[in-house]
């Protein structure tokens, strides 16, 4: 026993001292989490056919047996990336859903959301492009990727379920109204979220639509020349 005042020494049957760190679970996601961001920026540059798990596996730092371990295919990281650009891109849009606003007011709330999302990380809206040219050239993705186009409508419906509440949409015109929606999220991603200055200046433009301040019908405009 020590004397009093006095610490004891440790012996040999100490027990060694364990170093503080981050749980293994801790360290497994941040590795997924920077395979995922790497693969997207891979993918959004060169597509899929293109891309090689080699690449993605040097840019993380690891081996390719490392990157195996986490996704075992190519095409498990692929629908990985995507359903992760997918979460992380409509859990943003959620956030600006009200149901007791307007269908204008909603849907330019998710036009400027994807403008933010634009300026925050770049390849999210780069990804989501090229994914809709690799889905052409690989039937297999389509099968795949089914679950997420319906959950894309089944958003957009809900806007547009707004829309008909307030008499800005038509029932009979919901269809069509889906169709504008997404050749419009679409065309804006694929032609002008590489120049945010274009990209916000085309929202300003479908707010103007939507206002009925752009375009007017040419009885109108004849009607208040005269």
């Amino acid at each position: 026993m020590a004397a009093p005042g006095k610490a004891s020494r440790p012996t040999d049957a100490s027990p060694p001292v364990r170093r503080l760190g981050r749980p293994p679970q801790v360290k497994a996601r941040d590795t997924r989490r920077r395979i995922l961001d790497i693969a997207r920026g891979v993918y959004a540059e060169r597509g899929y056919e293109a891309a090689t798990n080699k690449e993605i596996a040097d840019l993380a730092f690891m081996t390719t047996a490392a990157l195996y371990y986490h996704f075992p295919s190519k095409r498990d990281l692929y629908l990985a990336v995507h359903e992760d650009a997918r979460e992380q891109v409509y859990s943003r849009f959620e956030e600006v859903l009200d149901p007791e606003a307007s269908f204008a007011e909603q849907l330019i709330g998710v036009l400027m959301v994807t403008h933010e999302l634009n300026e925050e990380d770049p390849t999210l809206a780069q990804f989501l492009a090229a994914a809709r040219t690799d889905m052409k050239r690989r039937p297999d993705l389509i099968a795949a990727l089914q679950d997420r186009t319906a959950y894309r409508t089944q958003f957009f419906d809900r806007i547009i379920d707004a829309g008909v509440r307030s008499g800005e949409v038509a029932a009979e015109h919901r269809e069509l109204v889906q169709v504008f929606i997404t050749a419009m999220i679409a065309g804006m991603t694929d032609a002008l979220s590489d120049d945010q200055d274009v990209h916000l200046r085309a929202i300003h433009a479908v707010e103007a639509i939507l206002a009925g301040r752009l375009v007017q019908p040419p009885s109108t405009r004849r009607q208040r020349a005269s």
